[in-house]
Formats: structure tokens, C-alpha cells, sequence
């Protein structure tokens, strides 16, 4: 209980969900790219578009409209394992809990990028399936 209440109100652990200076950095770096090749935008939004909806269809509740894509997960403890399912399988995916969202609506988060192919996201969208229904959280 006491480790439970220092990794959510200790100040200094809130801090450290910040994303490290290095990814700052890249983010300019990207929008640098996407200036100086405006080609690129659209096929990452029509890409992230296109995972969206597939897994709308799928039954996922998901939050934003970009290539940062978030699915609701039910409780704390189902959105980790869920996450370390995926991990297991081997995506970078991560479960955001409180203090990050708001209390008791944690997410697992994921990020579309103008590398992932069509069939890593297919992939993907069936190893989400998968583990989700693996861990019977529907």
C-alpha cells in the first residue's frame, strides 16, 4: 500500500511521466522533415485514419483523431497486463495510469509512424485482438 501511494502522489515520480528531452528533440526534427517534405503528412494521417477505424471495428474504444492513438481499457490492472501481453509479442506499447490520465481511466497508448507497414499494423491490430480477448477483458 505504501509503495502503491508513493508512485502516485510522490511529486518527483510525476515528473518523470514528462517525456525525456531527447524526444523533444525529435519531434522538432520530425516537423522539420514534414516541412521540407509536405508529401509525407498526409499519408500519415490517412494511415493512422485507416488503423483507427479498423480498430473501431474491431469493438476497441479509442480517444484522438492522430497518429497518437489511445484505447480505453477497463481497470488499471487489466490495461497493464494488457500492455504486457503486447510487450510480450513484441510492440512498444505501454499502459498510461494515473497521474498521467485522469483517476480510473487508464489507456494503452500507441503511436503510428510513416515506418509501420500495413501488415505490422494488421499485426498489430491482431495482437491486440488477441491479448484482449486472451485476458478476457471484454
Amino acid at each position: 500500500e505504501n509503495k502503491t501511494y508513493l508512485i502516485n502522489f510522490c511529486r518527483p515520480f510525476i515528473y518523470t511521466t514528462a517525456l525525456p528531452p531527447i524526444i523533444a528533440k525529435w519531434n522538432l526534427e520530425s516537423i522539420q522533415y514534414l516541412q521540407n517534405h509536405p508529401e509525407k503528412a498526409p499519408t500519415l494521417k490517412n494511415k493512422a485514419q485507416q488503423f483507427q477505424k479498423k480498430l473501431i471495428a474491431a469493438g476497441f474504444n479509442i480517444l484522438g483523431n492522430t497518429h497518437i492513438i489511445a484505447i480505453k481499457g477497463k481497470t488499471i490492472e487489466q490495461t497493464k497486463a494488457w500492455a504486457k501481453a503486447c510487450q510480450q509479442k513484441g510492440y512498444g506499447i505501454r499502459s498510461i495510469c494515473h497521474p498521467t490520465v485522469p483517476k480510473n481511466q487508464p489507456l494503452i497508448r500507441l503511436c503510428i509512424t510513416l515506418n509501420h507497414s500495413e501488415t505490422l499494423l494488421n499485426n498489430l491490430l491482431q495482437t491486440l485482438k488477441e491479448t484482449h480477448d486472451a485476458l478476457k477483458l471484454g
